[in-house]
């Protein structure tokens, strides 16, 4: 059985898609250090090996076998961040931040290090929220490792796992502007050469995923409602295939919501059924706050069916699951 090295491994992928050295290279390192990398004369850091592998659409947990255990503390620490981020506790997010800056060194060389540094910090300090102010340091932390975004179109750029979760959030800066319409073709864009870009279809949907659901979002405000409802059920059934379920109940509020618009009498039974979709499939993953906004949107928004007995019996299952759930926290 061959044993490749990672620089092979790189430059078969490389060769195989048809990419250059410039064009792999670009905002990661030379073109003449990705040549030394792949003819074996230099061993890229961790952080390299992933942001190459990626934006050639190759990376899986399999790749961590090329990489030595200096490099996992650091990996192992931005997954720790990203999780309080998404679990919403930014202060322990925050000290760990601080960690993570001491490990790498203030002045790290790897642009990748110092790009989920200032990423991670900006949604810190907004508590998540992504505000139209964001725009011009969101574009200064994606051109650390992309100086061309800006010159070439998005379909046009080879992109890893993090700088697309940088345009998605300089997406949500332009809508948050009033940008809604640039929003959804930047989303739109995105998606597309995810669709043509990304071999692995379970990697390609988890990054897909929170793209769909902004675009979704933005269309129905746009007012776009036969679009977004076709998205709203294409997504379903693919996030459904592949068990990326978790963004599933907030795309079936997003369906309710321009129901509503559209014609609130006409889809009325519609309308019930995609809202009690949404609160169960939030009840089903303990997002127990959410799902009490969805019935409180719907008592208040939707007054004829906030006594129906279906929404009255969710309501009840939602009170009776919070209660045991926290009866076994106190134990």
């Amino acid at each position: 059985m061959a044993i490749f090295t990672m620089g092979e491994v790189i430059k078969r992928s490389r060769k195989a898609l048809g990419i250059t050295q410039e064009e792999l290279a670009d905002g990661i390192c030379t073109p003449g250090g990705l040549s030394r990398i792949e003819n074996g004369n230099r061993e890229p850091s961790h952080a390299k090996f992933v942001a190459l592998m990626q934006r050639l659409g190759q990376w899986d947990d399999s790749y961590d076998l090329f990489v030595g255990d200096a490099y996992f503390d650091i990996a192992d620490l931005q997954n720790e961040i990203r999780n309080c981020i998404t679990q919403r506790d930014f202060e322990k997010a925050q000290n760990l931040l601080s960690q993570y800056e001491e490990k790498i060194g203030k002045e790290s060389v790897e642009g990748m290090y110092k790009q989920f540094l200032l990423l991670e910090r900006l949604i810190c300090v907004d508590q998540g929220v992504i505000k139209k102010e964001h725009i011009k340091d969101l574009q200064q932390i994606l051109q650390i490792t992309v100086p061309s975004y800006g010159q070439k179109k998005l379909h046009q750029l080879l992109l890893n796992n993090q700088e697309i979760m940088i345009i998605n959030n300089m997406a949500i800066a332009y809508a948050e502007n009033g940008m809604r319409s640039l929003a959804i073709s930047m989303l739109q864009e995105l998606d597309e050469l995810l669709k043509d870009r990304f071999m692995n279809c379970r990697e390609r949907m988890y990054l897909r995923a929170p793209i769909l659901l902004n675009l979704i979002k933005y269309l129905g405000l746009e007012a776009r409602y036969t679009e977004g409802l076709r998205l709203a059920d294409n997504t379903i059934k693919e996030l459904t295939a592949y068990g990326k379920t978790l963004f599933i109940p907030e795309i079936h509020f997003d369906i309710a919501w321009m129901l509503i618009q559209m014609d609130r009498t006409k889809y009325h039974q519609q309308i019930l059924d995609e809202f009690l979709q949404s609160c169960y499939g939030r009840i089903s993953q303990r997002q127990y706050v959410s799902a009490r906004f969805v019935i409180d949107y719907l008592k208040q928004n939707v007054s004829e069916l906030a006594h129906d007995v279906k929404v009255l019996h969710c309501e009840a299952v939602l009170c009776r699951q919070a209660e045991l759930d926290y009866q076994q926290m106190d134990l």
